[in-house]
C-alpha cells in the first residue's frame, strides 16, 4: 500500500449492517437521507452524516454519536451522555424530540444573521440527487474530500457521472468569498490548483478507493451505482454562485477562467441558484 493510499481510505473494516439498522436513532436518519435532507458519507471505518452542511452523527466502532456543539444554538436541554456524546438505546428523553431539536441547531448554526444563504446551504442542495427518488446520471458522491490529512486542506465535492463511470473533483465558492476577487491572483485559482494536483498524485488511488465506497453504499443504503468506476478528470472544477444581489463583474469572471481554464469554471446565475440545482448541467457544464 503507498503512502497516499493510506492516507486517503474509504472503507469500513468490521462493519455490522444488523447492528447499524437496529439502531433506534436510525429510522429517523433514514427517513431524512431517503428524503435527500442528510447525507451520508463513508469515511476510513466510520459513516459521517450531514445536515444542512454540518455534521450532525457519526457512526463509528458500530455505534452512533452526535455533535453536542449544535444544540447551544437552539435550546440547551441535553446534557452530553459522556464524553464520546454517544446516543444510547437506555436515553432518558424523547429521542424523536432530541432528534429534531439537534437538526433545528444546524440551521441556526448556518444561517446568517441577514438570512443570506451560506455555501453550506447552496451545496446542501446539490445532495438531494443522490439518495432521494430523483433520476440523475450525476450524483454528488462524497463531500469534504481531505485528499492529505497532514494540511487539513479539503475540497467541496466528489461527483460521480454512473452512465460514464466517471469522478470529478469540485470546489465552490458563494459571491462575496475573499477569496474570488484580488488585483493579483485570486486566492481560490492556487485552491483549485492544488486540487488539481491530488488527482495527478492520485488518480489510480481516487478510482479504488471510491469503488470500494461504491460497493459500500450500494450495500448499505440501497444505491444502484456502479462501482466499475473507469476514470476521474483531469482537473478539479469550480463552481460559483452568484446570489439575487451578488454577481461577480466580467473582469473577474475572467481572470478566474484564464487562471483555471474556462472548461474548468461554472457560474451559477441569480436566477438558477434560486431553484434546485441540475446536478447533470452541472457535470455538462464542467465535463471539459
Amino acid at each position: 500500500m503507498s503512502e497516499k493510499e493510506r492516507k486517503f481510505k474509504r472503507g469500513f473494516e468490521g462493519f455490522d449492517l444488523s447492528m447499524f439498522i437496529g439502531e433506534e436513532i436510525y429510522q429517523y436518519i433514514k427517513k431524512d437521507i431517503d428524503h435527500g435532507e442528510i447525507f451520508p458519507a463513508l469515511r476510513d471505518n466510520r459513516i459521517d452524516f450531514y445536515y444542512e452542511g454540518g455534521c450532525i452523527f457519526q457512526y463509528k466502532n458500530n455505534r452512533f454519536s452526535y455533535n453536542p456543539a449544535y444544540l447551544k444554538y437552539n435550546e440547551e436541554k441535553y446534557k452530553p451522555q459522556n464524553s464520546k456524546n454517544s446516543i444510547f438505546k437506555n436515553h432518558n428523553f424523547d429521542l424523536k424530540t432530541f432528534y429534531e431539536d439537534l437538526k433545528q441547531g444546524v440551521k441556526n448554526r448556518f444561517t446568517t444573521k441577514n438570512n443570506k444563504e451560506t455555501e453550506r446551504q447552496f451545496l446542501s442542495r446539490l445532495y438531494k440527487s443522490t439518495h432521494s427518488c430523483k433520476e440523475s446520471n450525476t450524483v454528488v458522491l462524497d463531500i469534504e474530500i481531505r485528499f492529505n490529512k497532514v494540511d487539513g486542506k479539503k475540497c467541496d465535492l466528489m461527483l460521480y457521472n454512473n452512465q460514464k463511470k466517471k469522478l470529478m473533483l469540485v470546489e465552490a465558492k458563494v459571491v462575496g468569498n475573499k477569496y474570488l476577487v484580488s488585483k493579483t491572483t485570486p486566492k481560490v485559482i492556487d485552491q483549485v490548483r492544488e486540487y488539481s494536483s491530488w488527482i495527478n498524485e492520485g488518480a489510480e488511488t481516487f478510482t479504488k478507493q471510491y469503488s470500494y465506497y461504491i460497493e459500500f453504499m450500494n450495500s448499505v443504503f440501497d444505491k444502484n451505482l456502479n462501482n466499475d468506476i473507469k476514470d476521474i478528470c483531469k482537473s478539479a472544477k469550480l463552481i460559483i454562485f452568484e446570489t439575487e444581489k451578488k454577481t461577480i463583474i466580467d473582469k473577474h469572471k475572467q481572470k478566474l477562467q484564464v487562471g483555471l481554464g474556462k472548461g474548468n469554471v461554472w457560474f451559477v446565475s441569480k436566477d438558477k441558484s434560486q431553484e434546485n440545482i441540475d446536478i447533470d448541467t452541472i457535470w455538462k457544464m464542467l465535463d471539459k
